[in-house]
């Protein structure tokens, strides 16, 4: 399922031991809007180049996603914009920094959440 489909429609195939085939009727799913703040874990970690972050915004505001090193120095800017509330997924493109642990914080209308992430060369 994609993350951030907000309807799903699916169905189950049954096989049975002499091989038929038998189809359930269609079922259609929706998901509804986040209720909290969610910022999860990017797949994969550790990683090499690229890596997925997911998160979930429960109220429209304005989305700020910056990575920090162990330092505190940000070095990189994800995310700077007005979103609407649902999921949301972005690519950290990571080829420029060096191997390490980093934080990444989201950052919405007040709150925010923060995440560990290893870049390994």
């Amino acid at each position: 399922m994609p993350f951030d489909a907000a309807q799903v429609t699916y169905r189950l195939k049954q096989v049975d031991l002499d091989g038929t085939t038998a189809y359930s009727p269609e079922v259609e799913f929706s998901r509804a809007v986040p209720e909290r703040l969610v910022l999860h874990g990017n797949y994969p970690n550790p990683f090499q180049g690229h890596t997925r972050i997911r998160y979930e915004l429960p109220q429209a505001g304005l989305v700020q996603m910056d990575v920090f090193n162990m330092l505190g120095q940000r070095v990189a800017r994800l995310v700077d914009r007005p979103q609407p509330a649902g999921r949301s997924e972005v690519v950290f493109d990571a080829q420029t920094l060096p191997s390490g642990t980093y934080f990444v914080r989201l950052a919405v209308d007040g709150q925010s959440r923060l995440r560990q992430v290893t870049v390994v060369r």
